[in-house]
């Protein structure tokens, strides 16, 4: 309940932005298939726009079944760490559909019609998620233009079967990236999430608290002191202010701090640690979600990695990082990957940004591969054992 995962039932103080968000896709609820006009939402880190939009997924799709009684599936994209150029992105939609659509070797206009045709075979819609667009804008600027004018490209298709959500911080980075009106448009049906405030984070808290941990465990003056750290009417200057991503994630360290002291009860003393721990490693928990979208292997792969630098390798030859993984593999009783997937893994965490990866050849015999991590490495590999530890390694 206190993991970035969990999507609630319930949006508190954000239920009226779920219900503006159900009425820009009424005439997709209505008469599927007869329009296309994507959704824009921002705001900062933590506001609640990825949960707001996975929760509506979850509503459209039950109402969409009910009324319809075809099946409506969701493309989740995130631009930040992977899927930043456009052929990225149209190759994790059509892996979501769990289809053999070629990508190599052909245009974006072929993968997308390759894709919006499996959907006229299978009479399925779509909705499609790109979260942290600004990445992708601005990688490519004409990514807004391709994603606006998607059925603009073919006149083969029969309906309109996919329809858009664009999540990003700043509208006003779609006038800065691109001149496109239709891009621009998105802006007519856009919906701001804006910061939390001391009082509305304390109804998460709550809520949190409520499900999460055994009764009276935790204060109200526990809940009230991380409130007022992170509302943005009582600490507009921090820049995690508002966000109930760090409020949660700050009651989380806290009680982790109790349960290791042997303690029953939540204190201010432990807010304060988890404060600290939260201000001085705060990107840990921006890389979180890429961290969970990763494969068993790769964990293996960063945990490794991260113990490497941790004595004093810094940055670390792949071969050595490889020698650890194979020993960790031994120790937990696993089948280690075979050495051209080692490096598939080094190359592929570099492209999303997790790692650090450049090669030197200076006194050695060939090339080799120098990788690091630009993270706090004692959180980071905390982080990737817990959650290797939730899959059921014992590490």
């Amino acid at each position: 309940m206190l993991d970035q995962s969990y999507v609630p039932e319930k949006m508190i103080t954000r239920e009226h932005k779920v219900e503006q968000l159900a009425r820009y896709f009424l005439d997709f609820l209505d008469n599927p298939g007869s329009t296309y006009h994507p959704v824009l939402i921002t705001g900062k880190q933590g506001v609640g726009k990825t949960h707001m939009t996975f929760r509506f997924f979850r509503d459209l799709k039950e109402a969409f079944v009910r009324e319809h009684r075809k099946d409506l599936v969701m493309a989740y994209v995130n631009c930040h760490f992977r899927n930043r150029s456009l052929m990225q992105i149209l190759r994790t939609v059509a892996t979501s559909l769990r289809a053999n659509v070629p990508t190599r070797g052909i245009s974006a206009d072929e993968v997308f019609n390759s894709i919006a045709r499996i959907l006229e075979k299978k009479d399925m819609y779509m909705l499609l998620v790109l979260d942290d667009f600004q990445y992708a804008l601005h990688y490519d600027p004409q990514i807004a233009s391709f994603i606006a004018r998607i059925y603009e490209q073919t006149d083969e298709l029969k309906k309109k079967r996919i329809q858009s959500i664009i999540i990003m911080d700043d509208a006003s980075k779609l006038d800065m990236y691109t001149k496109d009106e239709r891009v621009r448009s998105w802006k007519d049906r856009h919906i701001y999430m804006n910061p939390y405030k001391k009082e509305e984070l304390r109804l998460i808290l709550e809520d949190r608290r409520e499900k999460a941990f055994y009764p009276d465990a935790v204060p109200d003056e526990v809940i009230d002191r991380i409130s007022e750290l992170l509302g943005i009417d009582t600490h507009p200057g921090y820049p995690i202010s508002g966000s109930a991503r760090s409020a949660i994630e700050t009651l989380r360290l806290a009680g982790e701090r109790a349960e290791n002291r042997g303690d029953m009860f939540v204190t201010l003393e432990d807010v304060n640690y988890a404060w600290g721990e939260l201000t001085k490693h705060g990107d840990i928990a921006l890389i979180s979600e890429a961290l969970e979208g990763l494969t068993d292997h790769e964990l293996l792969f960063l945990y490794s990695l991260a113990s490497v630098l941790m004595a004093g390798n810094d940055p670390a030859r792949i071969g050595l990082v490889e020698e650890e993984y194979r020993s960790l593999c031994e120790l937990l009783g696993v089948e280690p990957r075979k050495h051209t997937q080692i490096y598939e893994y080094a190359k592929r965490l570099a492209e999303i940004g997790i790692i650090w990866r450049t090669t030197n050849n200076k006194g050695m015999r060939g090339r080799s591969s120098l990788l690091t991590i630009e993270y706090p490495l004692e959180p980071f590999r905390n982080r990737v054992a817990e959650i290797l530890r939730r899959r059921g390694y014992e590490i």
